[in-house]
């Protein structure tokens, strides 16, 4: 681009002066793995594409949101980098990415900001049957209560009860409240022989995990049941 000075002097005189100019572009530009990554995962952000007309870029990187992920200061003038967000204290929440870079004359690009959300990681259902006793083995306790909530604490979670449609003429619930989200482990018995499939569903904050087992009761009520 060419640029152009034109003086004049109290007398009338002009001096006139062409020159080049030269615009330098120095944009910040970042890519994101996900835009949504649980708390167990990995997140990369890379300023690889950023630009500038004159030489090596310096990179300079923040963070911020209403959760507690950091970046460490390497991170903070890397190119690009991958945030183990499972090493993390308390990750979980809404952040900005900002990264602007700058040349080797000290120009520094505007600030490239990428929006990202680090979601609470889903609970983990499980689900184990075990009859009562030989005297009772067409009874079962069914056990909710090793499920994990790896979020919290565990009586935040939640409980739901499925026996998938088999009518309650077949079964009495013995001990606990399938009607009670709070219920983790219930006494059942079934009424006659069949195949009764149970289904546990656990929910937290908006995420839910299944087990299931299936309760085979052989024909005969004192005979034995097999648990799959």
């Amino acid at each position: 681009m060419r640029g152009e000075v034109t003086v004049t002097d109290n007398d009338g005189n002009v001096d006139r002066k062409i020159f080049n100019v030269k615009i330098v572009d120095t944009v910040a530009r970042i890519l994101a793995s996900s835009s949504q990554v649980t708390a167990s995962g990995k997140l990369r952000l890379d300023g690889s594409l950023s630009s500038s007309d004159l030489g090596t870029l310096k990179y300079e990187w923040s963070i911020t949101g209403d959760g507690g992920l950091e970046l460490t200061d390497t991170q903070k003038e890397a190119e690009e980098f991958e945030i183990d967000l499972s090493k993390q204290d308390n990750p979980v929440g809404k952040y900005t990415a900002e990264l602007t870079v700058t040349n080797n004359e000290g120009t520094s690009s505007e600030p490239a900001k990428l929006e990202f959300v680090v979601l609470p990681n889903a609970p983990a259902a499980s689900l184990a049957a075990n009859t009562t006793s030989k005297a009772q083995p067409n009874t079962f306790v069914l056990d909710a209560s090793g499920s994990e909530n790896p979020n919290g604490p565990v009586d935040e979670l939640r409980y739901k009860w499925s026996f998938e449609g088999l009518p309650e003429s077949k079964f009495e619930i013995l001990d606990g409240n399938l009607d009670s989200d709070t219920t983790d482990i219930v006494k059942v018995r079934f009424k006659e022989a069949g195949d009764f499939p149970v289904k546990l569903t656990v929910f937290v904050n908006g995420f839910e995990d299944e087990s299931a087992v299936e309760i085979r009761k052989n024909l005969g009520v004192l005979s034995p049941l097999d648990i799959e």
